[in-house]
């Protein structure tokens, strides 16, 4: 009976070992299944969620999630296609028949499984809604991410030895071992309890989005640096590390700046921003490194543009210059009449375009902006009238000036009048009843006490850089304008003609040319950044008595024309321009240059308001040579007192069609074979004259005493119909008369009655003497009118300057060459005897009596607390 008894125990505890084999699992933290306590989730829509059902059977492992979870209102849901890291983080779908797929990791959402097992964050189904992970109720697993499970069961080899966990590492003596170290064997590393050891290149660092300093989206790119012995990591948003769990170590990962939980759940909002991402390195042993951490702004807004100053309309005559206020350091791009231009505001977010002129109509402008982190602004399109202000008459090539139709006084009187009422205006704001300093605020007072050297600068608005809508040909890889035959012909032409006439008139030049390899059309690229020096009249003649290592000491000295004998006049090259300058006696050397454009210029320099003597002969015969000064280009120095003047010379210009159009040759050039015509100021026509009839003419002008760019035009107009005309051109630079000053608060005074001496060295006597000035007609020394202005015309030597005026100590300046005949007209600053004095003025006084004031109260209290 006993026995029976016995047999009917045993099988009792078998079929109840059986039952429960086939109703319940053995849970682990490798293969976890669900707390039969914890197992709800929460949906918005449906309800509660369970994820414990006895037939649901769920397990979690490092690899997936299995089994199914139930809810009332939709059945039953599959979970076998959920993929788990081994670190928690899950992703991928789970299935239900009634309501389709659910999202395990959603934008703005996600699962994950923390250290203690339990499900936080949130999946989303396109038809159900959120279902929720956490809060009062919760659903929780005896399953353990890696990173939280003891050495001899996280599926790592920690001691690398190639033998992982328990029962294969000879290490783990079970499960729960945190060590998989051999203990039968040596002794721990040294090395296991200490930290990352930094990386060769320096220190630990993250760097996010190649150090970026703004960026536009919220997703970015983490680059990682954790030294050679980094295995683990752990990132965190907020620097306290609680939400993050251990990860493998990476180089780079995918980061979002508004994330939690190791940046598996994304947060539905991030502000725009500076944001901080906190790392930190573990090694092998779990030994962590430092906190590092790098910044990034923010920035989703697009920029805004505001135009400060627009007009309804713009003259013709005037450039468009546009102030553009934006966010700080953006880009502003401009798009107009085919044209873009680009620009950077600066920290005060401003800039200005500048789209230079325009022609008369309606112009459509568009600006948009792209600040420091990518966005762009919406596209601001505004429309740009120009006005004309008067029609330039065009006039043919043999018309040098025209008439005006209405008499000068009538259009003078309206500049008069206006010129009056500027210079009213202005004499009223000069002396004014009250003085401006006490009509200003007492802040504005306070400031006039700060000297000029602590005041900030205020930063200037950065200029814009325009750039063709459409890219050159070359650049398009389109430049077939010429076949290869035409190409090869061009590059073994020999040189212009013009260049062989010029160097058989001057042998020097045509030795230079043959030195150097300037032998066909393509060699003159060599040209166009030097300049070559063609010898005046009288040294083309070889008729120069100067030489710097002769030994005797002879002046220098020009050959008047009248003077010469028939051999040497047979011997002046026709059609070039000679200048000269104290009744001749002074020859101009002329510059030789080849333009951008490829062609010859021939250029010499001198002095406003001096005289200037020409000398062309002629080639064939002429009926006569008539002469005109161009204006090209004025320097005018733009101080307080010329504003109004230039105001009005501009107004003068448009009043009167004083515009005529020449043809452009190079150096001689007949007119009919010119297809070019180029708008000039003319400021003057003279004439030639062959007085002895010998066929060499001359003529004398006065220099503008504005000085500029101007060129001397000379027509040859020939007895033979058949060779037309022909011109020569010679660029002539007018310098400004030098000056003597003085400075006062950075203002420049000039000084009138200074003697300013000019002196030469003389080879003979190895000494500077006074240069005798008589000989060219000229004074030395000379003194200075109320403008303070001097100037020499000399010939080649060493001088040096002497300026000598009363209050002012004595001058010299350093020795200089004069290499040919050219102006002397060096701006010279005369320093006062008790130059000193001036530094000090009353806004200094005041402000050091107030800082010695402060200092003595300063003081007296400090001792009283003593006391």
């Amino acid at each position: 009976m006993k026995k029976d008894f016995k047999k009917s125990l045993v099988l009792i505890f078998l079929l109840t070992g059986f039952l429960m084999s086939a109703n319940f699992a053995f849970a682990s933290s490798t293969d976890g299944t669900i707390n039969s306590s914890n197992k709800y989730a929460w949906a918005e829509n449906i309800g509660w969620i369970n994820f414990g059902t006895i037939n649901g059977n769920v397990h979690i492992t490092d690899v997936s999630l299995s089994g199914y979870a139930l809810s009332e209102n939709i059945g039953w849901i599959n979970l076998s296609n959920i993929a788990n890291d081994g670190e928690g983080h899950l992703s991928g779908y789970a299935w239900s028949e009634n309501t389709g797929w659910i999202n395990f990791a959603p934008i703005n959402g996600g699962v994950i499984i923390n250290s203690a097992g339990e499900f936080i964050g949130s999946a989303l189904s396109e038809n159900i809604g959120w279902i929720i992970f956490g809060g009062d109720y919760k659903v929780k697993t005896d399953w353990r991410p890696r990173s939280a499970r003891p050495a001899c069961n996280n599926a790592i080899d920690d001691d690398e030895d190639n033998k992982i966990d328990y029962p294969n590492d000879p290490g783990c003596d079970s499960l729960n071992d945190t060590s998989e170290i051999d203990s039968s064997g040596s002794s721990l590393p040294i090395t296991v309890y200490n930290a990352p050891i930094q990386p060769e290149s320096g220190n630990f660092n993250i760097s996010i989005q190649n150090d970026a300093e703004y960026i536009n989206s919220r997703t970015v790119i983490l680059k990682l640096n954790g030294g050679a012995d980094a295995k683990k990591m752990a990132i965190s948003n907020t620097g306290d590390f609680l939400d993050a769990n251990q990860e493998n170590y990476q180089a780079q990962k995918e980061w979002d700046l508004c994330s939690k939980n190791s940046g598996f759940i994304k947060l539905p909002d991030c502000l725009d921003g500076v944001h901080t991402v906190y790392i930190k390195f573990y090694t092998q042993y779990g030994q962590p490194s430092t906190v590092v951490s790098d910044q990034i702004i923010l920035d989703t807004k697009s920029p805004e543009i505001k135009i400060i100053d627009k007009k309804d309309y713009y003259d013709i005559a005037q450039d468009i210059i546009l102030n553009i206020e934006t966010e700080t350091k953006a880009e502003i791009i401009s798009h107009w009449d085919k044209k873009y231009g680009s620009v950077y505001a600066n920290s005060q977010g401003k800039a200005i375009i500048n789209l230079n002129k325009m022609l008369a109509g309606k112009h459509q402008l568009e600006i948009t902006a792209t600040d420091l982190a990518g966005n762009k602004s919406k596209t601001l399109a505004i429309e740009l009238i120009i006005k004309p202000l008067i029609e330039i008459l065009k006039i043919e090539p043999d018309v040098i000036l025209k008439e005006p139709q209405q008499p000068i006084i009538e259009k003078i009187k309206p500049l008069i009048s206006e010129s009056l009422k500027l210079i009213k205006e202005e004499k009223s704001e000069v002396i004014p009843v009250v003085p401006k300093e006490l009509q200003k605020p007492i802040t504005e007072k306070a400031k006039l006490l700060i000297p000029e050297f602590l005041k900030p600068q205020e930063e200037k608005p950065n200029e814009m850089i325009i750039i063709p809508e459409e890219a050159p040909l070359l650049i398009q890889k389109q430049w077939k304008l010429f076949s290869e035959e035409s190409v090869k012909s061009f590059v073994l032409a020999p040189l212009p003609k013009e260049i062989i006439e010029l160097s058989e008139k001057f042998p020097e030049l045509k030795k230079t040319l043959n030195d150097v390899g300037i032998l066909k059309i393509t060699d003159l690229e060599k040209l166009k950044t030097v300049e070559l020096t063609l010898p005046g009249l009288t040294e083309r003649l070889g008729l120069s008595t100067y030489k710097i290592e002769s030994e005797k000491f002879d002046l220098p000295m020009g050959i008047p024309v009248s003077q010469l004998s028939l051999e040497n006049k047979k011997l002046i090259p026709s059609e070039i321009i000679f200048a000269k300058t104290s009744k001749e006696l002074i020859d101009f050397n002329i510059s030789l240059s080849v333009t951008e454009k490829g062609e010859l210029q021939q250029k010499i320099t001198t002095i406003s308001g001096k005289p200037l003597q020409l000398v062309i002969k002629q080639d064939k015969p002429v009926k006569s040579i008539k002469g005109y000064l161009i204006l090209k280009s004025r320097k005018i120095q733009k101080t307080s007192s010329f504003f109004f003047l230039e105001s009005a010379i501009n107004k003068i210009k448009n009043y009167f069609p004083i515009n005529f159009i020449f043809t452009n040759p190079v150096l001689a050039e007949s007119q009919k074979e010119s297809a070019i015509s180029e708008e000039r100021f003319a400021l003057s026509k003279f004439d030639y004259t062959d007085l002895d009839n010998d066929g060499i003419y001359t003529a004398e002008i006065q220099m503008p005493l504005v000085d500029g760019k101007y060129e001397i035009v000379t027509v040859m107009n020939y007895k033979d119909p058949t060779l037309g005309k022909k011109e020569i051109k010679l660029i002539t630079v007018v310098d400004p008369e030098g000056y003597i000053y003085a400075k006062d608060n950075e203002k420049e005074i000039r000084i009138p009655d200074a003697i300013v001496s000019m002196y030469l060295f003389n080879f003979e006597t190895k000494k500077y003497v006074l240069w005798p000035s008589q000989k060219y007609l000229q004074e030395n020394p000379q003194t200075t009118d109320f403008k303070g202005t001097y100037s020499f015309l000399v010939p080649t030597g060493f001088y040096y300057i002497n300026v000598k005026a009363p209050d002012y100590l004595v001058y010299n300046t350093k020795p200089f060459r004069i290499k040919e005949g050219s102006g002397i007209h060096i701006n010279i600053e005369l320093k006062t005897k008790y130059w000193w004095l001036k530094i000090i003025d009353w806004k200094i006084i005041l402000l050091i009596v107030i800082i010695l004031f402060l200092l003595y109260n300063f003081i007296r209290n400090k001792i009283k607390r003593k006391f």
